[in-house]
């Protein structure tokens, strides 16, 4: 029998929740703007939207903590089952944290290369819309009925 721990499930599911609204400004100045020309990131929310900066300040440390424990969830099957995710979840939600994270550091380089920018703005749109979807299959459900759909997608 698998045992499910609800303070952990909590802390993941709050790491995302404070995550999503970060990750999904950052993908649509990274991604969407970034089809027809470099941006200068974040630069209108600093000026406008100073509550979307504070979220998107949040999102970079719980993004953080959110991909710190989907790796952990995906090399611990004990974690994994107190948190109640299957391992394509915990991956999907690694993988795409990850490269994220990597196209967010490496912008500078890799934005002003127009061979480069379209395939790394599909690939983070790609992968920014398989973060949501995982995250909402994930955390919409109970975790009881979490705990099943997790035992039927590993089978």
């Amino acid at each position: 029998m698998q045992r499910t721990s609800p303070v952990a499930r909590q802390v993941l599911r709050w790491s995302a929740f404070l995550s999503l609204p970060g990750v999904l400004w950052a993908a649509l100045e990274m991604y969407g703007l970034t089809m027809s020309g470099p941006q200068m990131l974040f630069f209108s929310i600093v000026h406008t939207m100073p509550l979307l900066l504070v979220a998107v300040l949040l999102a970079v440390p719980a993004g953080a903590l959110w991909l710190v424990q989907s790796v952990v969830a995906m090399a611990w099957p004990k974690y994994r089952s107190l948190v109640c995710i299957s391992v394509s979840t915990a991956s999907t939600f690694a993988i795409a944290l990850a490269v994220q994270a990597v196209l967010l550091a490496s912008y500078e380089q890799w934005s002003y290369s127009s061979a480069a920018r379209t395939p790394l703005c599909l690939l983070g749109l790609v992968l920014t819309a398989a973060l949501v979807r995982q995250s909402w299959r994930a955390f919409r459900a109970p975790p009881a009925t979490a705990q099943s759909a997790s035992a039927a997608s590993d089978a």
